[in-house]
């Protein structure tokens, strides 16, 4: 009877040994993901949250939030016309609170750099990142570029960095270097998938127009004024015009505006972006036969219509396929990163994370 009362008792201290754990991990830990966690939280840890797993504290948090802070003044500015003011971030405009839209986005930045330091390290571009380390690299940099300076050799940019602004650099160098690496041991295509996919962007990519005819009719901005081309421009109904307008009726209205025939060849490049010719011949390539449009350029407005309908001629794959397993690979290691951030796991220490106020921001 006895030993049967102590088996009793030890079954009845296991459940509520288990029942307790379970409930008690529920409380500490919360997470966006079916995926189910592997972190707990103690009641003395000081990590904020994590992200698979990999911890972040405060220091490191703060370096993605203070880039939002600016980006959520305006949000709210510009939704609901609020400017910043003593309990701004705890007050609720819509349906959030300024400090939780702000949580919200630094925590979106953050998995992404979390993201890529896990990637990096599962592929053997670094070992694990480590803040502390981090912020004695910082330090060691800081110092070298100071005494390079005062010893009178060139020093580029900066003569000492934020850590905000180290950390982006050490993480851009990052992706660069691990975006190369996967590119060469995940995703390198048969010939047959290189093809295939030469055909899917070919005519976003390498479809030319070998000769481009435009009519153009310009109103410029030093015979006019820059209100009057605006106020011409505003008036005309570009869609019911007929085919002779530009021409002709428009031309004799406006002695003043210029006609033209312009004629555009794929083989001869024209540089500079704010180039006019550039902008109207990147226009027209995207009409449609009988198609007109306003085009404004920092020398006035023009009116444009293709002269002949376009024939795209595509340049063969032959020629571009290093360009086309280059835009392959591109796109398939980003899609690759980008479903790594959709699928990862924040857990959040709610004592630390849900105490984040402006306090440890200003």
């Amino acid at each position: 009877m006895r030993q049967k009362n102590k088996i009793i008792t030890g079954i009845i201290v296991f459940l509520l040994l288990f029942i307790t754990l379970y409930y008690g991990k529920k409380d500490m830990v919360k997470t966006y993901s079916n995926n189910q966690s592997t972190v707990l939280f103690s009641p003395g840890d000081s990590a904020i949250l994590a992200v698979n797993d990999i911890k972040v504290y405060k220091d490191e948090y703060l370096i993605h939030l203070k880039k939002e802070i600016a980006l959520t003044y305006n949000h709210f500015y510009l939704n609901y016309k609020v400017e910043n003011h003593p309990g701004f971030w705890t007050s609720t405009y819509g349906n959030t609170r300024p400090i939780d839209y702000l949580k919200e986005k630094t925590n979106k930045r953050l998995v992404h750099s979390k993201i890529l330091h896990q990637l990096a390290a599962e592929n053997k571009v670094i070992s694990e990142f480590n803040f502390d380390v981090f912020i004695t690299q910082w330090k060691a940099y800081n110092k070298e570029r100071k005494e390079k300076y005062k010893s009178g050799k060139t020093v580029y940019g900066a003569i000492q960095y934020d850590k905000s602004h180290y950390y982006d650099y050490l993480l851009n160098n990052l992706e660069f270097r691990l975006e190369d690496k996967l590119k060469k041991s995940l995703f390198t295509p048969s010939e047959t998938q290189l093809k295939d996919y030469y055909e899917i962007i070919k005519h976003k990519r390498f479809g030319y127009v070998e000769k481009l005819e435009v009519e153009q009719l310009e109103f410029p901005f030093r015979e006019f004024g820059y209100k009057q081309v605006e106020k011409y421009i505003e008036a005309l109904d570009l869609e019911k015009l007929d085919d002779q307008a530009l021409c002709c009726e428009l031309k004799n209205k406006y002695p003043k505006a210029k006609y033209n025939i312009r004629v555009f060849y794929d083989s001869i490049p024209i540089y500079g972006e704010d180039n006019p010719d550039k902008m109207l011949k990147a226009e027209a390539l995207g009409l449609k036969y009988g198609e007109r449009k306003a085009v404004r350029t920092q020398e006035g407005v023009s009116i444009i219509k293709l002269k002949n309908p376009l024939k795209m001629q595509y340049r063969i794959y032959n020629e571009v396929k290093e360009e086309v397993l280059w835009d392959y690979q591109d796109e398939k290691c980003k899609q690759f990163i980008k479903e790594s951030e959709n699928n990862a796991i924040i857990t959040y220490n709610h004592s630390i994370y849900d105490a984040l106020s402006e306090k440890d921001f200003k």
